[in-house]
């Protein structure tokens, strides 16, 4: 194969094949325009919905889901002592009353 590469006759290149090879229709102009409308336009995007997610991270809907949690735990530990709570205060104000006659 490196035989064959040595000894290849080169094609003579006119000046119709260059242009057409060397991205003789394309526009750098145009191409750069549109290229850089659509990355500000996804980076514009992209910074929108991060700012969203912190915000609904800690904003409104993160301090509610933090009270609700803070709430079903306050009231998963004092629905058992309210009952204890209630009946030790009756018995102190009866042992009260009775120790009063």
């Amino acid at each position: 194969i490196s035989k064959m590469t040595q000894t290849m006759i080169l094609t003579k290149q006119g000046p119709f094949s260059n242009f057409a090879t060397s991205l003789g229709y394309f526009n750098p102009l145009a191409h750069r325009f549109s290229v850089t409308g659509l990355l500000s336009a996804g980076q514009n995007i992209a910074s929108h919905l991060i700012d969203l997610s912190w915000y609904k991270l800690l904003g409104p809907e993160g301090l509610a889901n933090l009270q609700t949690t803070a709430a079903k735990t306050a009231t998963t530990y004092h629905s058992g002592l309210i009952k204890a709570y209630l009946g030790s205060f009756a018995l102190s104000i009866l042992i009260i009353l009775m120790s009063m006659h």
